[in-house]
């Protein structure tokens, strides 16, 4: 779900209705909020990088057999994930000043999919 908002749903214009607050009632900008969180490459890409070390931290859990409660460890997994989002960004910062601008369809693919992966891998 968070993939396809990030590929199918352009946040450019609702970012521009965003510093129009004045204009908006309440419901259109809480609305206009979660879609901007939901589709901005920036928080797209921190929460696939949680849900996918979240999920491959369950995986490494479940084929390693029963053990402890699993709500226990779902935390840790998830601020793993969003290091490796960190680390992503800040290598990302070295090479571009503003690696943000003009981010197409395909950039995205290649920066969410990548990033999942190596949350999903990730071992401590």
């Amino acid at each position: 779900m968070t993939f396809a908002a990030g590929t199918m749903v352009a946040s450019g214009p609702y970012l521009k209705r965003l510093s129009h607050l004045d204009d908006l009632g309440l419901g259109q900008a809480v609305a206009t909020c979660i879609l901007v969180f939901a589709s901005y490459t920036v928080t797209n890409v921190a929460v696939l990088c949680s849900m996918s070390s979240l999920l491959g931290g369950l995986y490494r859990r479940a084929t390693k057999g029963p053990g402890d409660s699993i709500s226990m460890y779902c935390l840790p997994y998830l601020i793993q994930g969003f290091v490796v989002f960190l680390l992503l960004i800040s290598g990302m910062l070295l090479i571009s000043e503003d690696p943000f601008t003009g981010v197409t369809q395909s950039k995205y693919i290649r920066l969410a999919g990548s990033a999942s992966l190596l949350s999903f891998v990730r071992r401590t």
